[in-house]
């Protein structure tokens, strides 16, 4: 059976595709991400905000998945039960850092999560923009968690 994607030393030194680089051929294998990345989903009061995702582990002892969803979702709870009121909150600054290679979200001044590559690539597209979604929707629910 003939599969022209099967391998990446085929693909990558078949001479009619000159153009195409290690970073694109990634790009092509990643399609199937279940595979390669673990996917997480962030809750608050039961209710879903986003899904979030770090590269898969072999090591099936210990999730790195269920510790980052864990650490934002304690961080999402911090921020609604902090001594914020309602309409503080929802009027709180939302602020995402570019300064770094990965966008770095901030609520009201508190660290929230910094938005990876993988994260961006299961929504289709860049940091930045998933970083600030990402940003709305916590701030949301941690003020609809206040009420």
């Amino acid at each position: 059976m003939f599969a022209p994607f099967s391998t990446s030393v085929l693909w990558g030194q078949t001479p009619q595709f000159p153009f195409l680089n290690w970073s694109q051929l990634d790009n092509l294998r990643s399609n199937n991400v279940n595979d390669e990345v673990d996917t997480g989903v962030v809750k608050l009061d039961g209710y879903r905000l986003f899904t979030i995702a770090t590269p898969a582990i072999t090591n099936k002892n210990s999730s790195t998945i269920a510790q980052r969803v864990q650490g934002i979702e304690n961080t999402i709870a911090r921020i609604a039960n902090s001594n914020l009121d309602r309409d503080s909150l929802e009027g709180s600054t939302t602020r995402v850092d570019t300064s770094g290679s990965l966008p770095i979200i901030f609520i009201d001044d508190r660290y929230l999560m910094t938005v990876t590559t993988l994260d961006a690539q299961l929504y289709g597209t860049d940091t930045i923009r998933q970083a600030n979604e990402f940003a709305a929707i916590a701030r949301d629910a941690a003020a609809r968690a206040k009420a």
